[in-house]
């Protein structure tokens, strides 16, 4: 079986030391995500996370992002079902 994780950037500067932060890229790094996933035909995919605010991980409808994220999420989670 093959797992794939799809992450939609990460940033715990406000929360840990040493920080990790991986950018957002405008969606670009969870389509990149979803895309990998697709082509390693994965079985699964995880997505990380609905509301993992302290990280900057949300995929929940936001002030700063709306709703971009559902749609990207709906957009390849119907290729995954389809593949």
């Amino acid at each position: 079986m093959i797992y794939c994780n799809c992450l939609l950037g990460y940033d715990d500067r406000r929360i840990r030391q040493p920080e990790t932060f991986i950018p957002r890229e405008d969606g670009r790094y969870y389509i990149d995500c979803w895309k990998a996933s697709l082509k390693a035909n994965a079985d699964w995919t995880l997505i990380t996370s609905w509301n993992g605010w302290l990280e900057g991980t949300e995929v929940e409808p936001s002030l700063e992002y709306g709703y971009n994220y559902l749609y990207i999420t709906e957009t390849y989670s119907r290729k995954f079902k389809e593949s």
